[in-house]
């Protein structure tokens, strides 16, 4: 990045806590008086602060508030986290989203077909039980409260494309994201728990591409006007092939046509597939059927990618990228402390998680453009690891007026390529390696 690029980039974060903060701060009502804590240092206190240190208790924030030249009381500050607040900094997050959007994408190997690659994922917090009213749990042994976090993360951008807060209980398959977020000739990568018809009609119609699990327990056919469901497992079970495909159309109404690709797994893992069936059966009071413990013998995807663009075994190498989310909620809860909420007020769990998730967007936004240095990987972890440690020289920067905070930004950009990149694995190959290999 040239000083020109640093610049910008140092200026687009300025103008984000400034102007942004002080715009908003009117409007939510937040600023109700004339006083030191405007809005624009409520949210610098909050956001840096928790990016320093996750789990920064009040007396830590105050301590941020005084560096950036506020002196306010642990109950002052308290005080802060009240509805306007909250409605700050979930206003200020939205923007950001905007503000801090996808930059030029990868485009490379496989994924070279695909301007865009939604990896769609949710991850849960745990929460104290007087927010059951307005958060309620998963139930079970889980507590009463809880909120899901919906999360679009743009492979090709490395940037998050949406971030939807909601109550626990609401199961994966309602959540509209996979929908809003796919456009044409986009490719949208989700779980098992996001799968139903509905889902594959709207994105067909919308020219998008999809690569998911399927569930066993949809009816397939092998022609759309069949009447007859088609017994596929019977085909793959007399099939000497350990990995191949099959076209079919999903569903009883939908009627979607795909490729179905399949791979047997070794026995080792099917016993092991076996006894959690049986595990998770026995807690429901269930038995499982000899058609269930059939099926988990394979592991079975559903595409409309056309083979032209991928093979079966490419399908299936491709469809380990959605474990890359799953590393970010890592990052984001072991580093971050995003499920660290010391609060039993609404308005306080939204101040502090909207405060960690912007802190987040931020720093997914500025090393997005570094993830692959000189053709190596980034770790996300070690490069969080330095964000958190440039935390105070920023403080200071933006203290004495941001003066020297172009300067603190490229540092902290060209350490990562030196002190970030990925511990490099010639025996296992990343997923990304393997990807650029098979697609030469």
């Amino acid at each position: 990045m040239s000083q020109i690029e640093f610049s910008e980039s140092a200026k687009i974060v300025q103008t984000f806590f400034e102007s942004s903060s002080g715009e908003l701060g009117q409007v939510t009502g937040f600023v109700q008086r004339v006083s030191k804590m405007t809005a624009q240092v409520f949210v610098k206190v909050l956001v840096l602060g928790l990016l320093e240190k996750g789990t920064s208790t009040l007396n830590e924030l105050v301590e941020v508030s005084s560096d950036l030249g506020v002196d306010i009381s642990e109950s002052g500050l308290r005080q802060r986290f009240n509805a306007g607040g909250a409605a700050l900094l979930q206003g200020l997050f939205e923007r950001g989203m905007k503000a801090f959007s996808a930059q030029q994408g990868i485009g490379s190997g496989l994924l070279a077909s695909f301007k865009v690659v939604n990896i769609i994922d949710s991850t849960q917090l745990s929460l104290p039980a007087l927010l059951s009213g307005l958060f309620r749990g998963s139930g079970g042994s889980a507590s009463s409260a809880g909120a899901k976090l919906q999360v679009c993360y743009e492979y090709q951008s490395g940037t998050l494309s949406t971030v939807e807060l909601g109550e626990a209980c609401v199961p994966d398959q309602s959540s509209s994201v996979p929908q809003q977020c796919a456009v044409v000739g986009s490719l949208t990568l989700v779980d098992l728990g996001y799968f139903k018809q509905a889902l594959l009609v709207a994105l067909s119609q919308l020219q998008a591409f999809f690569l998911m699990r399927l569930h066993t327990q949809t009816s397939l056919y092998w022609q759309a006007e069949d009447k007859q469901p088609a017994d596929v497992l019977s085909v793959l079970q007399r099939s000497d092939q350990p990995c191949g495909e099959m076209t079919v159309y999903v569903g009883a109404q939908a009627r979607v046509g795909v490729r179905l690709i399949y791979q047997k797994l070794p026995a080792e893992v099917v016993a092991q597939r076996h006894r959690q069936a049986h595990t998770n059966a026995h807690k429901k009071g269930r038995t499982c059927s000899a058609r269930h413990l059939a099926w988990l013998a394979w592991t079975v995807y559903i595409t409309n990618v056309p083979l032209s663009v991928w093979t079966p075994q490419q399908a299936i190498l491709t469809y380990r990228l959605r474990w890359h989310i799953e590393l970010l909620f890592k990052l984001w809860k072991s580093q971050a402390h995003l499920d660290v909420l010391r609060c039993h007020r609404p308005e306080s769990f939204r101040c502090l998680l909207y405060a960690r998730l912007l802190g987040l967007l931020i720093f997914h936004w500025l090393v997005a453009p570094y993830r692959f240095p000189d053709g190596a990987e980034l770790s996300l972890t070690k490069a969080f690891h330095l964000f958190q440690h440039a935390m105070p020289r920023w403080i200071d920067a933006i203290a004495d007026g941001w003066l020297d905070f172009v300067r603190c930004l490229a540092r902290f950009i060209h350490r990562l390529s030196r002190l970030a990149r990925a511990t490099s694995r010639r025996k296992r190959p990343s997923t990304r390696q393997r990807l650029l290999a098979l697609a030469v």
